[in-house]
């Protein structure tokens, strides 16, 4: 048995290759118990490693290869090993790695000996593993500098008293590419035998596979600047550092059976556990002022306790609520005395929930809150009008909810720093998001943006049904912005708040240019082979190389564009840079080295992040809150101020009417450059009154999907009345597969060489099958072939399936000026099914192009359109009937776009589709969650596309209304999997 240790990925930015994952899975195909990660420098990847193995029932040994500065020569530094063999242990290498960047801005990170002495101080028991490194480490540099047995000896005791005698190993490598490696091995197994120091047998992993070897070369040449050509540059071609098989480290360390023995005791040796998904908020302290009012209210009410029954409550508890309950005097001019203030705020010491939270329905909630009112409680709300008691008792529901969920201090660390910022001169918006659906939020301050009118809803923010951090966005005047944080530092201390690092990725584009500069390809003729890569967001390589032709082409017929893509399609994903979040600051109950490690960004030596990136530290359940700096906010703040210095008026922004005539005309006229939100060319459009389909192709150039329904919602009987044979076009390709060998046997048939040029008269005729069906062209694109033809390609979604249409030379000039994407279009033709890259193709012999306008106006005529659709935008689509219908002069008008069906069509089918019984579809219907935002389904629609088709349909159900996505899939586990990790 044995197990790698030391290992590198693609966080050793531009060194190495795998991401956490692969090695995993590496593993765990190998039967290893355990993997090592340890990145240069840095624990970037360290949580998905143990979250990784965690999934995948191997051990996760979490560490670091840490540069110590020479004992021998400080200007030289050494490579260490370091592995955790607990949680505690972990926290320790955080610390280092967190000095050696901090204390290194700009240059190499690295520690000092006494650095690690230091740390040893605080903690005897370092519970650290170290090894003395590769060839660059500070044992072998005194092995090559010429030292004695004894010298040498000495210096391994100063790592053994250090990390313990049981904890220091010697690293063994054979790796015949470096110069005097092998030597140096040699000479630490007679070390190891003299004073009977235990050696461990490692690889030091760059890439798994050995055919990767020259992937790593070119982001190697990538990170040193160099072209791959170019003979001095620094490389490892040379040498294998790939994942090693047991088989393959037995046949180098097969002599020293003990050095594989001592990866897999080191193995034993490690224990961590990490408590992931719990939610980690700091201790709020109240302000001085406010503690002297909450412990006036404790002597207010502490006859209360036992005569009434009333609770005491927390500290958290119970400011959140006197803040909310202060708010209405502020904010609706009640004048509600604080001796009233106090009554209000208190609860009747009753049980809580008797089920859990996440079983509970906001009505169920709302009803608990009414439980908590006293008989004097009661009484006072009669006393107000029925407008605030409403008011109160949408309060209170909001407050039982952010307390059971257990975000009190939460809400009043915001409500702190966001007052704090008013008090001090600086411009807050008023509200960004769903945080604004908050009544709460408005009273305590937190938003100025009163959800009553605008009937927003607080369940789209705290939706009791599904327990996560709350996520409230607050825009800052950019001049403002630090001063806000350094606040927060000041307030939690400096140690427990940090922005966020981000890690740039190679995007496909960018990944094959820079494999094509490296290779030493001229940059013009990389960018001609990058832009035949779709623009579209999202892109994959994989996917660029079946959706576009010429890509395709480029790949298959020149060998040296292969050679690039290939290697693009291996680094594509990976860690390019490291960057700084735009807002997110994380503020933490405990110093942040309990953690994360921390660093300077790069070209920047003051600001601190965090070395995991968002989902890690949400993960461990770390408070994440999103400070945006916001140019506007200062311009309005100038504004006020020049005002106010030419004029003499105090303009309150929050005051002005937001009705005045003047302003609507501008934003009527789109002449709103300049203001934040509408200033793109969209949102500067003349408003005007849309129809039906101007609207979702707006809805669908804004949002990139239709959410508020598919443009032929409510023709699917049309659509049906308008299709023949689509029987196969319905069925998953392993059905249609069994009936094509059914069908077409002699496809099947092995190939005899002798009979290539002879001719079969038992050859089977091809029979061609004539389908027709309706779709909604969603991409049209022209391509020209080998032999300067040009065909069409429409890409379509209809009701059970999406579909091709293939238009061939002779009929392209027919209807080239009639076709555009977002069309309706009636083909018939023959049906091509691709088992190899599984496609569904209509060969189109006839084609009828028209609007969703058009053949909405004619279902209506036949009767058969069903527009009682709700919608989830009911204002987007509130549209009247004339809107929805062309009209008959536009049509004349456009004779040569649109195509008018013949008035006898449904008859002339009406036989043809009774005979079309079609098969039996599943549904599996997906809730999609408040919480779900719009890059959500952008990967949820990602994922559905690449999975097996099958006879599964998906619905979504967006609060409460059903769409239908138009895939099907053949199995639901990878799907519920998905759905768990995205949404729980």
């Amino acid at each position: 048995m044995f197990v790698h240790l030391h290992n590198h990925s693609h966080y050793s930015i531009l060194e190495g290759l795998p991401k956490p994952k692969d090695y995993v899975e590496k593993a765990k195909e190998l039967g290893m118990p355990a993997v090592a990660l340890t990145d240069t420098s840095n624990i970037h990847g360290c949580h998905e490693l143990y979250k990784e193995a965690y999934y995948a029932g191997i051990k996760a040994i979490l560490g670091t290869e840490i540069f110590v500065i020479s004992s021998l020569d400080s200007s030289v530094s050494h490579k260490l090993v370091l592995l955790a063999k607990s949680l505690k242990g972990y926290q320790n290498i955080i610390s280092l790695t967190s000095k050696a960047s901090l204390d290194n801005p700009g240059r190499q990170a690295k520690i000092d000996f006494s650095d690690i002495i230091e740390l040893k101080k605080n903690s005897p028991d370092l519970e650290i593993i170290c090894l003395s490194g590769p060839i660059s480490g500070e044992i072998p540099f005194y092995i090559l500098s010429g030292k004695t047995e004894e010298q040498i000896f000495e210096k391994i005791k100063e790592y053994q008293e250090i990390f313990g005698k049981e904890n220091y190993f010697l690293e063994l490598l054979y790796h015949d590419d470096i110069p005097k490696q092998n030597f140096v091995t040699d000479e630490l197994i007679k070390i190891s035998k003299k004073y009977e120091i235990p050696v461990v047998a490692c690889n030091n992993c760059y890439y798994i596979e050995k055919q990767d070897k020259k992937t790593q070369d070119v982001i190697m040449a990538m990170g040193t600047g160099h072209e791959i050509e170019n003979p001095d540059r620094p490389t490892m071609m040379n040498g294998d550092y790939s994942f090693f098989t047991e088989e393959e480290m037995q046949a180098l360390f097969g002599f020293i059976p003990e050095a594989l023995e001592n990866t897999v005791k080191i193995a034993e040796m490690v224990d961590i556990k990490i408590e992931t998904g719990g939610i980690l908020i700091p201790t709020f302290e109240l302000p001085e002022e406010h503690q002297k009012i909450y412990e006036e209210a404790l002597e207010f009410e502490k006859n209360d306790y036992e005569k009434f029954g009333i609770k005491k409550l927390s500290s958290d508890e119970w400011y959140l609520r006197y803040l909310s309950f202060a708010g209405l005097n502020w904010r609706f001019d009640t004048n509600i005395s604080r001796e009233i203030i106090f009554k209000l705020v208190q609860k009747l010491d009753k049980p809580s929930l008797e089920k859990k939270l996440t079983e509970t329905s906001p009505e169920e909630l709302k009803a608990l809150s009414l439980t908590y009112y006293s008989d004097e409680k009661k009484e006072i709300l009669k006393s107000f009008s029925e407008d605030i008691q409403n008011k109160i008792e949408r309060l209170e529901y909001e407050l039982v909810v952010v307390h059971e969920m257990g975000f009190d201090a939460y809400f009043l660390i915001v409500a702190d720093y966001i007052n704090w910022a008013r008090n001090n001169g600086i411009p807050v918006g008023p509200g960004r998001g769903s945080a604004a659906g908050s009544l709460m939020a408005y009273l305590s301050g937190i938003t100025d943006i009163n959800p009553l009118p605008y009937k927003l809803l607080f369940e789209r923010f705290l939706n009791p049904a599904r327990v996560s951090m709350p996520d409230i966005d607050t825009d800052f005047a950019d001049t403002g912005r630090d001063k806000v944080v350094e606040y927060c530092r000041n307030k939690y201390g400096a140690d427990h708040v940090a922005q966020i690092c981000t890690f740039g990725t190679f995007a496909a584009r960018a990944a094959v240019k820079d494999v094509g500069r490296v290779m030493g390809i001229p940059f013009a003729e990389m960018n001609n082979l990058a832009k035949l890569i779709p623009e579209k967001p999202g892109t994959k390589l994989r996917g660029a190389l079946e959706d576009s032709i010429e890509f395709k082409e480029a790949y298959e017929t020149n060998p040296k564009y292969k050679e690039i893509i290939d290697n693009a399609l291996k680094i594509e994903g990976n860690v390019r840079q490291i960057g700084v979040h735009a807002c997110a600051v994380i503020i933490a109950p405990k110093p942040m080295t309990n953690f994360t490690a921390l660093q300077h960004p790069p070209k920047d030596a003051e600001s601190i992040v965090t070395q995991y990136s968002a989902y890690p530290l949400e993960d461990l359940g770390l408070l994440k809150m999103d400070f945006l700096g916001l140019r506007n906010l200062t311009i309005i703040k100038r504004a006020q101020e020049i005002i106010k210095n030419n004029k003499g008026v105090d303009v309150d922004i929050l005051k002005i009417d937001l009705n005045e005539r003047q302003v609507l005309d501008i934003f009527c006229a789109g002449d709103t450059t300049g203001v934040f939100q509408f200033e793109s060319d969209g949102m500067r459009i003349e408003t005007k009154e849309y129809s039906y389909e101007e609207k979702l192709l707006k809805e669908k150039e804004i949002l990139g999907i239709f959410v508020s329904g598919h443009p032929l919602d409510g023709l699917k009987t049309y659509c049906a009345k308008r299709s023949r044979n689509t029987k196969k076009m319905k069925m998953n390709f392993e059905k249609l597969l069994e009936i094509d060998k059914k069908e077409n046997p002699e496809k099947y048939l092995p190939e005899n060489p002798s009979q290539e040029n002879s001719e079969n008269p038992a050859k089977k005729e091809f029979k061609e099958e004539i389908v027709q069906t309706v779709g909604y062209i969603t991409d049209y694109r022209k391509v020209v072939t080998k032999t300067g033809k040009t065909m069409g390609f429409l890409k379509c979604e209809g009701f059970d399936f999406d579909f091709e249409v293939v238009i061939f030379p002779k009929d392209i000039e027919k209807y080239a000026e009639k076709l555009d994407s977002n069309l309706v279009v009636i083909v018939t033709g023959g049906l091509d099914i691709n088992f190899e890259y599984k496609r569904k193709s209509i060969r189109a012999k006839e084609l009828k192009i028209t609007s969703i306008s058009m053949i909405r106006e004619q279902a209506r005529d036949l009767g058969i359109f069903d527009g009682s659709r709700r919608f989830i935008n009911n204002e987007l689509n509130a549209i009247k009937d004339e809107d929805e219908s062309i009209g008959e002069e536009k049509i004349k008008n456009n004779s040569e776009k649109y195509s008018v069906l013949p008035e006898n069509f449904d008859e002339k089918l009406e036989k043809e589709i009774s005979e079309n019984k079609g098969i039996e579809i599943q549904e599996f219907i997906v809730n999609i969650p408040p919480i779900a935002k719009k890059e959500d389904l952008f990967d949820f629609k990602d994922f559905l596309q690449k999975q097996e088709i099958g006879e599964i349909k998906i619905i979504l159900d967006l609060r409460g209304q059903k769409k239908d996505t138009n895939i099907s899939i053949k199995n639901l586990g990878n799907l519920k999997n998905w759905i768990g990790e995205k949404w729980g």
